[in-house]
């Protein structure tokens, strides 16, 4: 026995043999020893610090049922189990590993192979694994491969609490024949398996994969069926004729002994496997039925306490069918996991604990778990007169459907807590919430001439908060059995002012009952003598309004239960004078109209108080007042305007929204317009100023306060027909034109309005002055429209125009808007361009959609629209004249200003409007084009002169002279159409280089001059 702890690499035991048999696998195999190791890891100490010694045997290592030399037959896919499993239920994980040679040195593996792929992966082979939590090793080999020996090494580690404190290694040698070299032997098939469930547990079949979810004295059932149809040959001809034998064999540490003892295992009872219906043995063939019983029971939970393992454990189970097919069986393994859990332990649920006298007595009543008695064992009566303990068992009882028990006395008699413990299933335990009696203290205040009733008590919960609600009870006398809820809260203090003329009241605190609970808790009861000499009302006004010029008042009644009668007070709450005007009965309907009132007349202010059967008065002091809206209004009609003004309500404070000023209109054109909203005001609004009317209307006017929540107070109604002056609609010029050096301006009108006459002017600048020209009368039939040329202007100078209204009062009852009419004008450019450019027109009411531009060429020409687009806000445009070709020098233009969409109530038919300019014409002046050489002889005939190119041919004056290289004049001619031949005085001049001078004048243009050289050549 070894003692100490072992490192953290564990300490390793080896033991050797010589000598390994050959390995396909393996590297010189056959000249090796067989080294067999397992490792021993330092283990967690459970009950404290650090790592248990290992003096102690404390660990088992896993064991194996499964012999390590199998033979298997290739071309098959197989399976082989190890069949193993661990005594202490220590978690294990499986997994393949390199083997150890001479002086435990890893052996080399052959080409193609490992120590995960042990066997050819080559196609059609497919690769090996295994299985991590079961150790089943697949080895699919279903191709033609080499015979012989293969070794695999299984390496299964164990661990604590998550940590490794074991591996065992098992050296496996796999032989693999070719099973259909044996004369007659056909291929065969590993039995086929079939798993069924038996009763409601949670199981999960994946495969041949059981996986059972239980609790601790479930019974496990499951039918496992194996088929398998192959024949084995029959001797002497070797014709397959003989069913197979399926032979069962399982392995666990919970496998009773023979398969049939239930108390030979690691932890009895044991599962035992019988033969299914007709079978007398675990070897049949062709079919093999086997019946899995497992009752489990609380000696299969915490069965590994060493690794914390608490409340559950793991057992697996390796259930093999094989066949009797020689010389390899073929194999199926079933693997079925058990996951055993501790029985809940629900706790049940504890409702009310009640003092049922002064003697100590309670009672308790509760709600049982909710395991409905299956795995129940018993009940215990836990109390303590302190919230601390300690607590005291009181008493047992049996049977799950109990739920209430009342103590004996107990002492002392008050302040007692209880739970109730359930103990269930493997002697679990599971307590309810610690409950405590509502202890009550009530005092009377003042002493002697007692007006509160202050109570303390304590919560029903003892450990936290029962965040329940407790009602307030009151018995009005002690004894009538009158009892009355006066309140619910979640404090545990209440004061009640208590309404009694010179009476004992009783008081109890019952808690807000459990859901489904069927009792209550209630406390103990106090009482005390009561003599009420004031009433603590604070009465609050809802609204006050008018109501057919009176005043209704709406207000919240009393909530103190006792109240005989309400007084209405009117009076001046500036000088605090108040008296009462109207009484209501506790039982007359509200809101409530005050007869007496004068409120289409006057503002009225209000209070309200109550009075108890005592004969005590509310305070009236603490009321908030609120008084009548009244309305009134002046009226202006040559201004137009009705100031509507009116109080401000008092009462809602912050809540107050604002005013809305309303107005039911009877119109001779229009009819009734009842409650047209006139104005929406601020809490600091007391007028509305209204110029706008509809002719010959009656007006009824009113204003309402707002209050947050939508409750109005409205005003009186006060009617008037208004009768002042209506105002222009429209007054509007829409274009100025200029025609026969004037400018022509129209205008229109409303004529509706209340306007006299009106007033053209005209100034130099938008901001004025403005001079009067003409005056209009209004005309009130249609059309509503004065047009007017003005003669007295230079249309050649920009300016402003505008309409004044005059009302029936002497005032300017309109301002139109500005016309200023367009000045455009040109000049011309040198490269065959005229600059156009106008000042913008102003004002549209839709605004400058665009320009347009006419152009007439020569003095005869017609006037024609340019293909252009200008926006409203360009003021040029330059006009390439070049496609003329000089044939013309006159160029004029007129601007037209478009107008975008107009929102005015113009007339129909009329509309959309052009503004038109001055015409304006450019002259563009004659370019020349004179020759650098001529050639008297040259076949063509315009080389044989020199003579003057024109583009633009007007002109008025001109002169050529040519001069030789001394200055001697040679030809002068006046006429521009006249060239020069190269001869004087009828000889020709020799070749050289010649000198012109000519001289020129277009209409109202300076003279100009032009000097250059040319070259005749001969």
């Amino acid at each position: 026995m070894l003692s100490g702890t072992p490192p953290a690499q564990g300490w390793t035991v080896n033991w050797n043999v010589c000598c390994r048999n050959n390995s396909i696998n393996i590297v010189g195999a056959s000249g090796q020893s067989a080294w067999f190791r397992s490792v021993m890891f330092p283990k967690p100490n459970p009950t404290g610090p650090g790592f248990m010694n290992a003096s102690t045997c404390y660990d088992n290592s896993p064991q194996f049922l499964e012999p390590p030399v199998v033979v298997i037959c290739a071309g098959n896919p197989q399976i082989y189990s190890p069949l193993s499993f661990d005594k202490d239920l220590d978690p294990v994980q499986y997994s393949l590993a390199n083997g150890l040679g001479n002086n435990g040195n890893p052996m080399t593996w052959a080409t193609g192979y490992s120590a995960n792929q042990p066997f050819p992966t080559n196609a059609p082979n497919g690769p090996t694994s295994i299985d991590p939590t079961t150790g089943n090793i697949t080895i699919n080999q279903i191709g033609n491969i080499t015979e012989g020996n293969y070794l695999l090494v299984i390496r299964v580690t164990s661990f604590c609490g998550g940590v490794p404190i074991s591996e065992v290694y098992r050296d496996v040698q796999i032989s693999i024949v070719n099973c259909q070299k044996i004369q007659g032997n056909p291929p065969n098939n590993a039995p086929s398996l079939t798993i069924s469930p038996i009763g409601n547990l949670n199981y999960t079949l994946v495969g041949n994969t059981l996986t059972v979810y239980a609790v601790a004295k479930d019974t496990i059932q499951f039918n496992l069926l194996a088929q398998d149809i192959d024949l084995n040959p029959l001797p002497p001809t070797n014709i397959p004729a003989i069913p197979q034998q399926v032979r069962f064999f399982a392995a666990g540490g919970q496998v009773g002994a023979n398969l049939t003892d239930t108390n030979s295992c690691d932890f009895p009872p044991c599962a035992v496997m019988h033969p299914g219906p007709g079978q007398s043995g675990y070897t049949n063939p062709v079919n093999n039925a086997i019946k899995f019983f497992w009752r489990t029971d609380c000696n299969h939970l915490s069965s590994n306490s060493v690794c914390g393992i608490s409340g559950l454990n793991e057992y697996v189970f390796t259930l093999r069918m094989s066949d009797n097919y020689c010389p390899s069986p073929a194999i199926a393994i079933a693997t079925v996991r058990v996951i055993i859990n501790a029985s809940s332990a629900d706790s049940a649920r504890l409702h009310c604990v009640n003092r049922l006298n002064n003697n100590g007595v309670y009672q308790l009543n509760w709600t049982p778990p909710q395991d409905t008695g299956y795995n129940f064992n018993y009940y215990i009566i836990y109390g303590s007169p302190s919230p601390a303990g300690p607590y005291v068992p009181l008493d047992t009882l049996y049977g799950w459907a109990t739920n209430t028990y009342t103590t004996q006395p107990l002492t002392p008699n008050t302040g007692w807590n209880f739970y109730v413990a359930s103990n269930m299933g493997c002697n679990y335990s599971s307590n309810s919430d610690t409950l405590r009696a509502i202890e009550l203290n009530l005092n009377v205040f003042p002493p002697n001439n007692g007006q509160f009733g202050q109570m303390t008590w304590n919560d029903i919960k003892t450990n936290g908060s029962s965040d329940k609600f407790f009602s307030i009870w009151a018995e009005h006398p002690k004894g009538s059995n009158n009892w009355i809820k006066l309140d619910s809260t979640k404090l545990f203090t209440y004061t009640d002012t208590v309404n009694a003329c010179g009476d004992t009241v009783a008081f109890q605190i019952r808690a807000e009952q459990d859901s489904g609970a069927s009792c209550f808790a209630y406390s103990n009861i106090e009482d005390g003598y009561f003599t009420d000499i004031s009433n603590t009302d604070t009465m609050q006004l809802v609204y006050v309004t008018v109501n057919n010029n009176k005043a209704q008042i709406d207000f919240l009644p009393s909530n103190s239960g006792d109240v005989e009668t309400y007084y209405i007070l009117s009076g001046n709450p500036f000088t605090n004078t108040w008296s009462i005007v109207d009484t209501l009965d506790q039982n007359d309907t509200l809101p409530h109209i005050w007869q007496g009132s004068n409120a289409g007349n006057q503002i009225e202010y209000f209070r309200v108080i109550s009075a108890d059967s005592c004969g005590n008065f509310s305070d009236d002091q603490i009321v908030v007042w609120h008084n009548t809206l009244l309305i009134n209004y002046i009226l202006r009609v040559c201004e137009g305007t009705n100031t509507l003004y009116w109080n401000r309500y008092n009462g809602w404070g912050n809540d107050l929204v604002g005013y809305e000023v309303y107005a039911d209109i009877n119109s001779p054109i229009l009819g009734n317009l009842p409650n047209q909203l006139l104005f929406t005001g601020t809490p600091n609004d007391t007028f509305y100023v209204q110029t706008s009317f509809e002719e010959g209307a009656d007006y009824c006017y009113r204003v309402e306060a707002i209050h947050t929540n939508g409750i109005r107070s409205v005003s009186q109604i006060t009617c008037m027909n208004p009768g002042v002056l209506i105002p222009s609609n429209l007054m509007y010029i829409p274009y100025t034109e200029v025609k026969n050096n004037a400018i022509q301006i129209e205008f229109f009108y409303d004529g509706a309005a209340d306007i006299r006459e009106y007033i053209l002017q005209r100034g130099h600048s938008a901001n004025g002055p403005f001079y009067e020209i003409v005056r209009f009368p209004h005309n009130t039939t249609p059309p509503f429209r004065h047009t007017f040329t003005d003669n007295k202007v230079d249309i050649n100078q920009s300016y402003f125009y505008r309409v004044v209204g005059v009302n029936n009062c002497d005032t300017i009852g309109a301002v139109s808007n500005h016309a200023r009419n367009i000045v455009v004008k040109a000049n011309a450019l040198r490269s065959d361009v005229n600059r156009v450019h106008w000042n913008p027109y102003t004002e549209f009411n839709g605004g400058v959609f665009q320009y347009q531009i006419l152009r007439k060429v020569g003095e005869f020409g017609a006037w024609q629209l340019l293909p252009v687009v200008i926006t409203g806000t360009d003021t040029m445009y330059l006009d390439d004249i070049k496609s003329f070709e000089g044939t013309e020098n006159l160029y004029c233009y007129k601007v037209i200003a478009v107008e975008g969409t107009n929102t005015l109530p113009i007339p129909p038919g009329f509309g959309p409007f052009v503004s038109t300019s001055n015409e304006t014409c450019v002259n563009q002046k004659v370019k020349l084009f004179v020759p650098n050489a001529i050639r008297p002889g040259s076949p063509i005939l315009e080389n044989r002169t020199f003579r003057v190119q024109f583009k633009y041919l007007d002109i008025t004056r001109f002169s050529m002279q040519i001069f030789n290289r001394w200055g001697q004049l040679m030809f002068e001619t006046d006429d521009p159409n006249k060239g020069w031949d190269a001869t004087f005085e009828g000889k020709e001049v020799p070749a050289g280089v010649y000198t012109y001078l000519i001289k020129y004048a277009t209409p109202g243009d300076n003279e100009q001059e032009e000097r250059g050289t040319f070259t005749v050549i001969r």
